[in-house]
């Protein structure tokens, strides 16, 4: 049972590792289609759904694009009031951010 344990949790990690990685790909990709270099972003409005684990992907995506400058980017966090306002959720941060 140990063992299988063990697997299962070794598993668990190699996913998440490998969503990190997709997730900061994704977050380079954005930033080249719109020709924004990630010194030239001031402000970043993340999905923060709430979901420890999914904001931890998060977070280490933004950490691994943006590295030390990170910290002192302003994120400005809308689903924890707001709710995901699923396919209306990306023009309520574009409105959001546009005021920032």
């Amino acid at each position: 049972m140990a063992k299988t344990n063990y697997s299962f949790e070794k598993r668990q990690k190699e996913i998440a590792k490998k969503k990190k990685q997709e997730q900061k790909r994704q977050r380079k990709i954005a930033l080249k289609d719109a020709g924004v270099h990630p010194s030239e972003v001031d402000a970043i409005v993340p999905q923060a759904s709430g979901n420890a684990a999914l904001d931890r992907l998060e977070a280490g995506a933004l950490r691994a694009v943006f590295g030390d400058r990170l910290a002192s980017i302003p994120l400005v966090t809308v689903t924890p009031f707001l709710g995901d306002c699923a396919a209306g959720n990306g023009g309520v941060m574009v409105a959001i951010a546009a005021m920032c």
